[in-house]
Protein backbone atom coordinates (compact mmCIF):
# COMPACT_ATOMS: atom_id res chain seq x y z
CA UNK A 1 0.00 0.00 0.00
CA UNK A 2 1.13 3.84 -0.27
CA UNK A 3 2.85 5.30 2.60
CA UNK A 4 3.12 8.97 2.29
CA UNK A 5 5.29 11.55 4.14
CA UNK A 6 3.20 14.09 6.00
CA UNK A 7 5.00 17.63 6.55
CA UNK A 8 5.91 18.33 9.99
CA UNK A 9 5.51 21.85 11.87
CA UNK A 10 3.33 24.30 11.54
CA UNK A 11 1.48 25.55 7.75
CA UNK A 12 0.44 28.76 6.61
CA UNK A 13 -3.27 29.32 5.67
CA UNK A 14 -2.18 30.01 2.22
CA UNK A 15 0.00 26.44 2.69
CA UNK A 16 -3.25 24.34 3.57
CA UNK A 17 -5.10 26.05 0.68
CA UNK A 18 -3.21 25.52 -1.87
CA UNK A 19 -2.63 21.92 -0.65
CA UNK A 20 -6.54 21.28 -0.63
CA UNK A 21 -7.00 22.93 -4.19
CA UNK A 22 -7.78 19.82 -6.93
CA UNK A 23 -4.72 19.80 -9.65
CA UNK A 24 -6.20 20.36 -12.72
CA UNK A 25 -6.74 17.62 -15.42
CA UNK A 26 -5.49 18.00 -18.91
CA UNK A 27 -7.84 18.35 -21.67
CA UNK A 28 -8.29 15.02 -23.23
CA UNK A 29 -7.67 14.18 -26.97
CA UNK A 30 -9.99 11.71 -28.04
CA UNK A 31 -8.03 10.66 -31.75
CA UNK A 32 -5.91 7.30 -30.76
CA UNK A 33 -7.93 4.21 -30.79
CA UNK A 34 -6.26 2.14 -28.64
CA UNK A 35 -4.35 1.24 -25.10
CA UNK A 36 -1.08 -0.07 -25.56
CA UNK A 37 0.21 -2.73 -23.25
CA UNK A 38 3.96 -2.62 -22.42
CA UNK A 39 6.04 -0.54 -19.69
CA UNK A 40 5.56 2.94 -18.61
CA UNK A 41 7.44 5.53 -16.38
CA UNK A 42 5.90 8.17 -14.65
CA UNK A 43 5.05 10.14 -11.26
CA UNK A 44 2.72 9.98 -8.33
CA UNK A 45 2.02 13.82 -6.64
CA UNK A 46 0.59 13.58 -2.84
CA UNK A 47 -1.53 15.56 -0.99
CA UNK A 48 1.83 17.26 -0.21
CA UNK A 49 2.91 17.99 -3.68
CA UNK A 50 5.67 15.90 -3.50
CA UNK A 51 6.22 13.70 -6.95
CA UNK A 52 7.45 10.43 -6.42
CA UNK A 53 8.11 7.84 -9.49
CA UNK A 54 5.77 4.96 -10.10
CA UNK A 55 6.84 2.54 -12.63
CA UNK A 56 4.20 -0.04 -14.20
CA UNK A 57 3.92 -2.66 -16.21
CA UNK A 58 0.44 -3.21 -18.15
CA UNK A 59 -0.94 -5.70 -20.32
CA UNK A 60 -4.98 -3.96 -22.35
CA UNK A 61 -6.64 -7.30 -23.30
CA UNK A 62 -9.29 -5.43 -26.09
CA UNK A 63 -11.33 -8.51 -25.82
CA UNK A 64 -12.40 -8.53 -22.60
CA UNK A 65 -11.60 -5.13 -21.76
CA UNK A 66 -9.38 -5.84 -18.47
CA UNK A 67 -6.29 -4.90 -17.59
CA UNK A 68 -3.44 -6.91 -15.55
CA UNK A 69 0.06 -6.23 -14.26
CA UNK A 70 1.76 -4.76 -11.81
CA UNK A 71 2.32 -0.95 -10.45
CA UNK A 72 5.72 -0.29 -8.45
CA UNK A 73 5.97 2.55 -6.18
CA UNK A 74 8.28 4.33 -4.41
CA UNK A 75 7.14 3.20 -0.67
CA UNK A 76 5.15 -0.52 -1.21
CA UNK A 77 7.42 -1.56 -4.08
CA UNK A 78 5.95 -3.44 -6.75
CA UNK A 79 2.28 -4.96 -6.47
CA UNK A 80 -0.05 -6.72 -8.85
CA UNK A 81 -3.06 -5.28 -10.28
CA UNK A 82 -6.60 -5.79 -12.29
CA UNK A 83 -8.74 -3.18 -13.52
CA UNK A 84 -10.87 -2.29 -16.70
CA UNK A 85 -10.81 -0.06 -19.48
CA UNK A 86 -13.44 1.52 -22.07
CA UNK A 87 -12.75 0.68 -25.61
CA UNK A 88 -14.39 4.05 -26.55
CA UNK A 89 -14.87 7.19 -25.67
CA UNK A 90 -13.97 8.62 -22.92
CA UNK A 91 -11.27 5.89 -22.68
CA UNK A 92 -10.87 5.66 -19.51
CA UNK A 93 -10.11 2.90 -16.84
CA UNK A 94 -9.76 2.02 -13.43
CA UNK A 95 -6.73 -0.17 -12.09
CA UNK A 96 -6.67 -1.80 -8.25
CA UNK A 97 -3.44 -2.48 -6.41
CA UNK A 98 -4.26 -3.79 -2.90
CA UNK A 99 -6.00 -0.77 -1.11
CA UNK A 100 -5.21 1.81 -4.11
CA UNK A 101 -7.63 2.88 -6.39
CA UNK A 102 -6.28 4.79 -10.05
CA UNK A 103 -8.97 6.38 -12.05
CA UNK A 104 -7.80 7.74 -15.34
CA UNK A 105 -8.40 8.37 -18.85
CA UNK A 106 -5.71 7.83 -21.82
CA UNK A 107 -3.89 11.17 -23.26
CA UNK A 108 -2.77 9.98 -26.80
CA UNK A 109 -0.51 7.15 -25.39
CA UNK A 110 -0.25 8.39 -22.07
CA UNK A 111 -2.26 7.88 -18.86
CA UNK A 112 -2.94 10.34 -16.75
CA UNK A 113 -5.92 10.73 -13.61
CA UNK A 114 -6.43 10.56 -9.66
CA UNK A 115 -6.10 8.01 -7.14
CA UNK A 116 -7.19 7.46 -3.88
CA UNK A 117 -5.30 5.52 -1.12
CA UNK A 118 -6.34 5.11 2.95
CA UNK A 119 -3.48 7.36 3.13
CA UNK A 120 -4.92 10.20 1.03
CA UNK A 121 -5.84 11.62 -2.97
CA UNK A 122 -3.83 12.73 -5.84
CA UNK A 123 -2.64 12.78 -9.05
CA UNK A 124 -0.63 10.73 -11.08
CA UNK A 125 0.52 10.34 -15.09
CA UNK A 126 2.43 7.45 -16.85
CA UNK A 127 4.34 7.77 -20.01
CA UNK A 128 4.99 4.67 -22.34
CA UNK A 129 8.56 3.42 -22.13
CA UNK A 130 8.05 0.12 -24.25
CA UNK A 131 4.88 -0.59 -26.34
CA UNK A 132 4.21 -4.21 -26.60
CA UNK A 133 2.12 -3.46 -30.18
CA UNK A 134 -0.90 -5.71 -30.73
CA UNK A 135 -3.20 -5.40 -33.46
CA UNK A 136 -6.73 -4.89 -32.42
CA UNK A 137 -8.52 -7.08 -34.29
CA UNK A 138 -5.33 -10.02 -33.26
CA UNK A 139 -5.36 -10.79 -36.36
CA UNK A 140 -1.76 -10.49 -39.24
CA UNK A 141 -2.12 -7.15 -40.48
CA UNK A 142 -0.96 -5.66 -44.48
CA UNK A 143 0.97 -2.24 -44.33
CA UNK A 144 -1.93 -0.36 -44.82
CA UNK A 145 -3.83 -2.09 -42.19
CA UNK A 146 -0.76 -1.86 -39.72
CA UNK A 147 -0.32 2.02 -40.26
CA UNK A 148 -3.95 2.84 -39.59
CA UNK A 149 -3.60 0.50 -36.07
CA UNK A 150 -0.21 2.97 -35.60
CA UNK A 151 -2.63 6.13 -36.23
CA UNK A 152 -5.18 4.72 -33.62
CA UNK A 153 -2.28 4.73 -31.07
CA UNK A 154 -1.50 8.33 -31.46
CA UNK A 155 1.34 8.65 -33.52
CA UNK A 156 1.30 10.29 -37.09
CA UNK A 157 0.18 9.19 -40.32
CA UNK A 158 3.45 10.50 -41.91
CA UNK A 159 5.91 9.04 -39.30
CA UNK A 160 3.76 5.68 -39.69
CA UNK A 161 4.00 5.23 -42.92
CA UNK A 162 7.93 5.78 -42.53
CA UNK A 163 8.29 3.49 -40.20
CA UNK A 164 6.04 0.54 -41.92
CA UNK A 165 6.51 1.60 -45.72
CA UNK A 166 10.16 2.86 -45.74
CA UNK A 167 11.93 1.26 -43.07
CA UNK A 168 9.66 -2.16 -43.90
CA UNK A 169 8.77 -2.67 -39.81
CA UNK A 170 6.20 -4.74 -38.52
CA UNK A 171 3.75 -3.96 -35.82
CA UNK A 172 5.70 -4.21 -33.40
CA UNK A 173 8.72 -2.88 -34.38
CA UNK A 174 7.60 0.06 -35.68
CA UNK A 175 5.80 1.28 -32.47
CA UNK A 176 8.51 1.25 -30.88
CA UNK A 177 10.86 2.65 -33.67
CA UNK A 178 8.38 5.73 -33.29
CA UNK A 179 8.11 6.02 -29.57
CA UNK A 180 11.92 6.11 -29.73
CA UNK A 181 13.02 8.16 -32.57
CA UNK A 182 16.69 8.43 -33.00
CA UNK A 183 18.44 11.41 -34.71
CA UNK A 184 18.75 9.98 -38.09
CA UNK A 185 15.00 9.88 -38.02
CA UNK A 186 14.27 13.10 -36.51
CA UNK A 187 16.81 14.86 -39.85
CA UNK A 188 14.64 12.33 -42.24
CA UNK A 189 11.40 13.72 -41.18
CA UNK A 190 13.05 17.27 -41.87
CA UNK A 191 13.96 16.91 -45.15
CA UNK A 192 10.55 15.31 -46.07
CA UNK A 193 9.01 18.20 -44.93
CA UNK A 194 11.41 20.34 -46.91
CA UNK A 195 10.81 18.50 -49.95
CA UNK A 196 7.40 18.13 -49.65
CA UNK A 197 7.04 22.28 -49.63
CA UNK A 198 8.78 22.09 -53.08
CA UNK A 199 5.72 20.00 -54.85
CA UNK A 200 7.68 16.60 -54.40
CA UNK A 201 5.23 13.74 -54.20
CA UNK A 202 5.35 11.95 -50.46
CA UNK A 203 5.77 8.58 -52.10
CA UNK A 204 8.78 9.82 -54.23
CA UNK A 205 10.23 11.47 -51.28
CA UNK A 206 10.36 8.74 -48.55
CA UNK A 207 12.14 6.68 -50.88
CA UNK A 208 14.55 9.19 -51.83
CA UNK A 209 15.09 9.92 -48.29
CA UNK A 210 15.72 6.31 -47.42
CA UNK A 211 18.63 5.83 -49.75
CA UNK A 212 20.23 9.45 -49.40
CA UNK A 213 22.08 8.62 -45.59
CA UNK A 214 20.80 11.98 -44.38
CA UNK A 215 22.40 13.42 -47.41
CA UNK A 216 19.97 16.34 -48.59
CA UNK A 217 21.83 16.80 -51.87
CA UNK A 218 21.40 13.09 -52.75
CA UNK A 219 18.15 12.84 -51.71
CA UNK A 220 17.32 16.12 -54.55
CA UNK A 221 19.32 14.64 -56.83
CA UNK A 222 17.60 11.50 -57.20
CA UNK A 223 14.10 13.20 -57.05
CA UNK A 224 14.87 15.16 -60.04
CA UNK A 225 16.24 12.63 -61.19
CA UNK A 226 13.30 10.63 -61.68
CA UNK A 227 10.85 14.00 -62.30
CA UNK A 228 12.99 13.55 -65.44
CA UNK A 229 12.33 10.14 -66.35
CA UNK A 230 8.51 10.36 -65.35
CA UNK A 231 8.53 13.84 -67.99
Amino acid sequence: KLQFLYLIGHQSASARRARNRRPAMQELNYDAKHFSSGTYTGTITTPEKLQLPLLATLHFDAEQGTITGDIEDHHAGKLDISGTFNKSAPYDFKIVKADTTYNGFRQNLNLIGRYKSPAGKGVFQLQPERIIAQASSGKPLGQEETIQELIGMGFSEEASRQAVVVKGLAMSEAAEYLLNPDETTAASEVLIERFKGMGFPLDKIEAAVAKCDGKEDVALQALLAETEEGA
